[in-house]
């Protein structure tokens, strides 16, 4: 199903790079766990990156992912809500960028997700719905389910959400161990490759992470020479 959109339109780094962020996550109940990141390209700053999780104070309860990015025509804000079985549930996203200017809202329920669209340009608001397939994600949330036991150490083919309401096939697949140095100190990571799905993926674009083998924590994302380092976690 074609939206009059193309995947680059909305930025497939910070797409990616947000989405990466959520491995970070902890199992430890009504934890809220925050990292910083910073983007350089060709050794010269571009962006900075706020990422927090935060679980319920039990078994069950939501939990909320948030993502803030701000930089040379950068600024973004992401709030994602989770189901305690990991199973999105809203997503209310304000993006200020150079090219992209938009808020939206989207609520799940069952198969059926309904958006609140503005375009912060033209000022134009719609409301729709469409069908929310069983493997789609917003991006905020699709690594996070990597991380479950049924998905560590596997290949999975999922649907990216992408806004208004499209849905982009997704290739994510574990490559194996690389010890790399971040900030002058060696760590040996996961290595994760990201790409779109199918023959387009192919012969797209690959997007490369590594995340700390002990830790599970991202801390370097590389797309081209554009490359988002973890400055702190806590």
């Amino acid at each position: 199903m074609k939206f009059g959109i193309r995947f680059s339109d909305f930025g497939i780094r910070s797409l990616v790079v947000m989405g990466v962020m959520v491995w970070a996550s902890t199992s430890v109940f009504g934890m809220a766990t925050r990292y910083k990141y910073s983007a350089s390209q060709g050794g010269r700053p571009v962006y900075k990156m706020d990422y927090s999780v935060t679980k319920p104070s039990g078994p069950t309860g939501d939990v909320h992912l948030s993502t803030k990015i701000i930089g040379e025509g950068r600024n973004e804000d992401i709030q994602v809500v989770l189901r305690a079985n990991h199973h999105f549930k809203s997503l209310s996203q304000v993006t200020k960028n150079k090219k992209d200017r938009f808020k939206w809202r989207v609520n799940l329920k069952n198969t059926t997700a309904t958006a609140h669209w503005t375009d912060l340009k033209s000022k134009e608001n719609k409301t729709f719905s469409f069908d929310f397939p069983k493997n789609g994600y917003p991006i905020q949330v699709f690594i996070y389910m990597l991380q479950q036991p049924e998905f560590k150490s596997q290949s999975a083919d999922l649907q990216l959400l992408v806004p208004p309401n499209g849905f982009y096939g997704i290739a994510v697949k574990t490559l194996g161990d690389e010890a790399i140095n971040v900030r002058n100190k060696s760590i040996l990571c996961h290595q994760v490759e990201v790409g779109l799905s199918g023959v387009i993926g192919a012969i797209g674009p690959k997007y490369m992470f590594w995340i700390d083998s002990k830790t599970g924590v991202p801390v370097r994302y590389l797309d081209g020479d554009v490359v988002v380092d973890l400055v702190s976690a806590k």
